[in-house]
């Protein structure tokens, strides 16, 4: 027993100098129950044996067991659940003899017990319910990486991401906003709780996911880009040997590159966006582009007779939807509208729109 925990002595402690006896004694009690109820001899009999059990000592003290109420105040007395209905009605006093005082604190006594049986219910409910769900949401996006992401001449932004957080927010019944964000500072922003969720062709990696949990929406694979005619003849990565390479600052495209230049040797310059390198490569002042299959795809639609891709890795890689840890709940929701949006075909239509192979998004 703990020292903030009272001794079983301290229920016998000394009489209070302004206590008064209880008016009645058990005897009193009994005969006068037989007299007003004329109860039979077998009730009688019944009523002594579940009785009041006196002392003369106060405490101030009220226990609870399964099937009894025991209460002590001047005297100890043990009730039945039933009999304490019957004493806030009215019924037990008649029936025997309790005194005014006795009924009416058994009164305040069962109100306090329904009161805490409600609030037992309530909190049951709510912990049953859980936190609510979200509608809408804020997502962080670099719109430099089309067909993914990207900006139109008046401003909008558009592409697959887009539209699959527009689809998400739609079947939860709320809205996407879309927060600009360049692409180095996206989990920051997370971080800082500039939005729910990052949404914007990132890839799904094991640095990433200690800080940051995702959810996978779509397998790609990494590209090599180069002018219409590979005239630099790129055909793997080692390719690039003495080559000048462009790619956009802050991936894992750059990553690699920092890396894999280290044992081959190649001019190396990054750029704030995807679409930025792919202009260098444009102007010639590039050799090759690293990015994702899905990217060059879009320039050689965008740029037919220019570009087109030379080497693809064999290696996939996967896009997520980065949110907080301490965002478990709409994880979940994500996980279950990703699902959703595979099934009903929608991530397929989008993938078909924005000239992303189908397989990709299944």
């Amino acid at each position: 027993m703990s020292s903030g925990e009272r001794s079983p002595s301290s229920l016998t402690s000394a009489p209070a100098e302004n206590a008064r006896p209880d008016p009645v004694t058990t005897t009193q009690a009994l005969e006068r129950t037989s007299s007003r109820a004329r109860l039979p001899a077998s009730s009688r009999s019944s009523a002594v044996e579940s009785a009041f059990s006196f002392s003369s000592r106060r405490s101030v003290s009220t226990q609870i067991a399964p099937s009894r109420v025991t209460s002590t105040r001047g005297m100890r007395k043990t009730y039945s659940f039933g009999e304490v209905g019957l004493l806030a009605s009215g019924g037990f006093r008649s029936t025997l003899g309790v005194s005014a005082h006795e009924e009416g604190r058994m009164r305040r006594f069962t109100l306090l017990l329904a009161a805490l049986a409600v609030g037992a219910a309530t909190a049951a409910v709510v912990a049953t319910a859980g936190p609510a769900k979200t509608t809408s949401f804020k997502f962080c996006s670099d719109p430099t990486f089309p067909p993914m992401e990207s900006k139109t001449t008046s401003g909008s932004a558009v592409g697959f991401d887009i539209e699959m957080a527009n689809a998400i927010a739609k079947s939860w019944g709320g809205k996407a906003t879309f927060v600009q964000t360049a692409f180095p500072g996206l989990l920051p922003a997370l971080s800082a709780k500039k939005c729910n969720v990052v949404i914007s062709g990132i890839f799904i990696t094991p640095d990433r996911t200690k800080q940051f949990p995702a959810v996978s929406y779509m397998k790609s694979h990494r590209a090599l880009v180069v002018r219409a005619g590979n005239p630099k003849h790129i055909t793997s990565p080692n390719s690039l040997k003495g080559k000048h390479v462009a790619v956009q600052a802050g991936t894992k495209y750059e990553e690699y590159l920092k890396a894999l230049k280290a044992k081959l040797g190649f001019t190396l310059q990054s750029y704030p966006g995807d679409t930025d390198a792919v202009a260098q490569l444009l102007l010639g002042r590039a050799d090759v582009v690293l990015t994702q299959d899905t990217s060059g795809a879009y320039q050689i639609k965008q740029h037919p007779g220019k570009v087109q891709i030379a080497y693809l890795f064999p290696e996939s890689d996967a896009f997520g939807i980065y949110y907080r840890k301490s965002d478990g709940a709409l994880g979940a929701q994500l996980k279950d509208a990703i699902a959703a949006l595979k099934k009903n075909g929608t991530l397929g239509r989008l993938a078909v729109k924005y000239n992303i192979p189908p397989g990709d998004v299944k």
